[in-house]
C-alpha cells in the first residue's frame, strides 16, 4: 500500500495548481487513517480508522506546501513516465 501512495503522489506535480492541493490533501490524509489502521494492528472491524480534526489542521499547512510542487518533484514525477 505504500508503495501505491508514494508513486501516486509523484502524479500530483503533473496537474493543474488549483487541482493540486485538493488531491495531495486527499492523497495524504487517506494516508494517515493508513497509518492508523496500521498503528491498530489492522483491526477495522472493532474500531472505526480515522484522524480528527486537529490531526487535519496539523497535516494542512504541509500539505499545501508540498502541493506547490517544488523543482525536484515535478522532475521526479517526469521521470517516470
Amino acid at each position: 500500500m505504500r508503495r501505491l501512495y508514494a508513486e501516486s503522489l509523484q502524479g500530483v506535480c503533473l496537474l493543474n495548481g488549483d487541482e493540486r492541493f485538493a488531491i495531495r490533501a486527499a492523497a495524504e490524509l487517506y494516508k494517515a487513517i493508513l497509518e492508523d489502521i496500521e498503528a491498530h494492528a489492522m483491526d477495522v472491524f472493532h474500531r472505526r480508522a480515522h484522524i480528527g480534526a486537529w490531526g487535519k489542521l496539523q497535516r494542512l499547512p504541509g500539505i499545501w506546501y508540498r502541493a506547490m510542487c517544488p523543482s525536484t518533484e515535478v522532475v521526479n514525477g517526469l521521470n517516470g513516465l
